[in-house]
């Protein structure tokens, strides 16, 4: 009998079609250090004792730290007792009892006859502690190793954000920047974007080829959507099963719109022959596309349940198409 099994190799789908599908790229990534300290006083020759290869941030009181801090995710942050609008131990509590910043390394900046603020600061979750004025090797040395710590943290992370079978990120990712992604949107008076992007009739095919061709083709579907994602702030997970989600941030609905219709139209140029499907004689997909009302709260839920609305409603309407909302 014939083998029917549709090929898949590096370069099997359209003209120019991506590679195998291998690890998510990261960029090199440039240590952030957050420095909270009073207006009046910032740490003078900061910048210079951590060198031109880190990125310094100047917080000028506690509230805008913590906003500093869920939204950019700084490796490190160095916070000073005295603030304009809170303690420094105050700060330090908020930042360990939020699960988006608990992680986070925190260096106390105390004077020299305070040392007793430096070890009451271990106490309520910091990694360390120095003094001030700053001896310049042990300031580096300090500072240093937990840069190293958090550098090896972030490596971890970037391992368990990955989905094996297609080199997206993975569920857990996708929620973390979807939140993430929605409160910036909130505070920054943006739109933001969500599609969810479901191979039609993927049961049959699985059937029909056997499951391996069925990882294959799922495979072939993220290296689409991997290579559809244009901009660094652009995002493509693998959701669950046959399902992808697509974060589109900082983009009105109907330029989010022609991105989904191009990835839904680069999964059909692909021709994966599909003699199980009712829908075509190849693979398809079904998407579905919301975006948020500029200012809209929340952490993405409501605009994640209005993306699988409308993917019902695709589905419901026949399949390979896309719906979004109307105006």
């Amino acid at each position: 009998m014939q083998d029917t099994t549709p090929s898949l190799s590096p370069g099997a789908g359209t003209a120019g079609s991506a590679p195998h599908a291998g690890p998510v790229v990261v960029p090199v990534h440039t240590p952030q250090v957050l420095a909270v300290c009073e207006a009046a006083a910032p740490w003078e020759g900061l910048q210079s004792l951590l060198g031109t290869d880190h990125a310094l941030r100047i917080a000028r009181g506690g509230g805008e730290a913590l906003a500093i801090a869920r939204d950019q995710q700084p490796d490190l942050i160095l916070i000073a007792l005295l603030l304009p609008d809170m303690t420094g131990f105050e700060l330090l509590r908020r930042l360990k009892a939020d699960p988006a910043t608990d992680q986070i390394g925190v260096v106390f900046i105390t004077g020299q006859d305070y040392v007793g603020d430096g070890i009451r600061s271990l106490g309520l979750g910091a990694a360390d502690y120095v003094t001030t004025p700053f001896n310049e090797p042990v300031f580096k040395a300090r500072v240093g190793a937990h840069l190293r710590i958090a550098r090896y943290r972030r490596e971890v992370e970037e391992l368990n954000q990955q989905d094996r079978l297609t080199g997206l990120f993975n569920r857990r990712h996708f929620d973390r920047m979807l939140s993430l992604e929605a409160r910036r949107a909130q505070r920054a008076q943006t739109q933001l974007s969500v599609a969810l992007v479901e191979m039609d009739a993927f049961r049959p095919y699985n059937d029909h080829f056997g499951r391996a061709a069925g990882d294959q083709a799922l495979a072939a579907v993220g290296r689409v959507l991997g290579n559809g994602i244009r901009r660094p702030a652009d995002l493509a997970a693998r959701y669950f099963g046959e399902t992808f989600g697509i974060l589109i941030p900082e983009t009105s609905a109907a330029n989010a719109l022609k991105v989904v219709q191009a990835l839904h139209a680069d999964i059909a140029a692909l021709k994966l022959p599909h003699p199980a499907s009712k829908t075509a004689p190849f693979v398809t997909a079904s998407v579905g596309l919301a975006t948020t009302e500029v200012g809209e709260d929340g952490e993405g839920e409501g605009v994640l349940q209005r993306a699988s609305r409308n993917l019902s409603r695709a589905q419901a309407e026949g399949r390979n198409r896309v719906v979004g909302e109307t105006a």
